[in-house]
């Protein structure tokens, strides 16, 4: 009875190892992660030449399949760490709209974007280019886009200004529409 009872239950071990065995090659990273990793990297790379030939960037950028970053200029690998604080801010601010548009494919509902700072290291002609592609994702998008900058923006471009003081140690709010 022993002998039998051990027997059912090898079998029923085996078969749990090769059920695990089957869902670790599903849920690895050459399974299912590598499947969406392999659909979505070319949908990012996509966005980010269209949006980086739109802010005049000159590096080329992508990400590998193992979701590195590829940056090369005329022909040479570029290390992330050489760029100026304002290349990598275009460069990251690139990649954020990029990923805005892939996200918003599968949920259209998101509907609100905070981006603190993201003017600083950029030159003033940039600036003009960032704020008009803002612009278009929150038309396209449906979206509304807070800007968060210490520095005076063009207001134009922005239906509600936000100021925030604190004199006194004490916030004020002044709230203007364009």
């Amino acid at each position: 009875d022993e002998i039998k009872e051990s027997e059912e239950d090898r079998v029923v071990y085996s078969e749990n190892v090769e059920l695990y065995s089957a869902l670790e090659d599903i849920l690895s990273d050459s399974g299912i992660k590598r499947t969406l990793i392999d659909k979505v990297i070319p949908l990012l790379n996509f966005r980010i030449e269209e949006i980086s030939n739109r802010l005049d960037f000159k590096f080329n950028f992508s990400f590998d399949n193992e979701f590195n970053p590829i940056i090369t200029y005329l022909g040479i690998n570029v290390s992330p760490e050489s760029l100026s604080t304002g290349q990598r801010k275009k460069m990251n601010l690139i990649v954020l709209l990029s990923f805005i548009e892939l996200i918003k494919m599968k949920h259209s509902t998101l509907n609100v974007m905070f981006l603190d700072e993201i003017f600083s290291g950029l030159d003033k002609s940039n600036v003009y280019m960032v704020i008009e592609i803002l612009k278009e994702y929150s038309n396209k998008y449906n979206m509304t886009i807070f800007v968060v900058s210490h520095e005076s923006l063009p207001e134009e471009f922005f239906d509600t200004r936000i100021s925030v003081t604190m004199p006194n140690h004490f916030s004020e709010i002044q709230i203007t529409s364009n």
